[in-house]
């Protein structure tokens, strides 16, 4: 696969150029990892804290988190066992 096609996914988040960013369903990523509130947390480096704000949509994660998140979403289980080492 060449590196267009394997940045196509990520660019889909993406309208007018970088400057407006699709929210992202953390809910629907945690609950496809199987993991609780406190795990997912725990593996991602985050405070629950957070994530329940993300996941209630008071606050949307950046850069790194974001990217993490659009990791997880594309195969979780690879991610999250990287993840916990």
């Amino acid at each position: 696969m060449t590196a267009k096609k394997k940045s196509e996914p990520l660019a889909r988040y993406f309208k007018g150029g970088g400057k407006s960013v699709r929210p992202i369903d953390v809910a629907a990523i945690r609950a496809v990892s199987g993991l609780s509130q406190s795990a997912f947390a725990k593996a991602c480096g985050i405070s629950v804290h957070t994530l329940r704000n993300w996941e209630q949509g008071r606050r949307a994660p950046r850069g790194p988190a974001r990217a993490l998140l659009l990791a997880i979403a594309r195969d979780p289980a690879a991610v999250i066992k990287a993840l916990k080492g």
